[in-house]
């Protein structure tokens, strides 16, 4: 990338999020190619019951005064996302939620989002 490049993207961080998102996305098309299946949906439920969920079974009071963070940083990326990698970011929440040894940055680290 040239230095104007670089210039433009610092001007513009969405830009370079986008960029970054889709890399993602495209590698993670590429390692779960469509297979076939049998297409069953899933039960319908809504972010909120996703969060009420976690909460419940995060691993102590502090990961639970979190989850509604992490909840919304993984809702406002799913819409970008395809549906079974938007599936396995809600997976990765709940462990880290779960996880007993994990503990969220402090207040002073800044956002965990």
């Amino acid at each position: 990338m040239t230095p104007a490049n670089d210039h433009n993207l610092a001007a513009a961080p969405g830009l370079s999020q986008a960029l970054w998102m889709k890399g993602e996305v495209e590698r993670f098309e590429s390692a779960f190619r469509q297979g076939p299946q049998s297409r069953t949906p899933m039960p319908v439920w809504t972010w909120e019951q996703l969060e009420r969920q976690l909460v419940s079974l995060a691993s102590g009071p502090e990961m639970a005064s979190v989850t509604p963070e992490l909840v919304s940083a993984v809702r406002k990326q799913a819409r970008w996302l395809p549906p079974e990698m938007a599936l396995r970011e809600i997976l990765c929440a709940a462990f880290a939620v779960m996880d007993g040894d994990f503990s969220p940055p402090s207040p002073e680290a800044g956002s965990i989002v």
